[in-house]
């Protein structure tokens, strides 16, 4: 999904300066695995690959890593 379409989606504001700040914030979140950037600036939910680094441990808190 684009990032201007993400913004209208999420009810934020849609002027171009709004939007680009908005884009840079996704850019951060492909960076540390939580998206996809599929081409340059259509983002896409990452989540299969975060997901697939936090395992259930028995004792252990939600989303924290497992020391196994």
């Amino acid at each position: 999904m684009r990032a201007h379409h993400l913004c209208a989606a999420l009810g934020l504001p849609t002027d171009k300066n709004k939007v680009e700040g908005f884009r840079s914030k996704l850019k951060r979140l492909v960076e540390r695995g939580w998206l996809a950037e599929d081409e340059p600036g259509l983002f896409a939910w990452g989540g299969a690959h975060h997901a697939l680094s936090f395992v259930e441990c028995p004792g252990s808190t939600f989303g924290s890593r497992c020391s196994r």
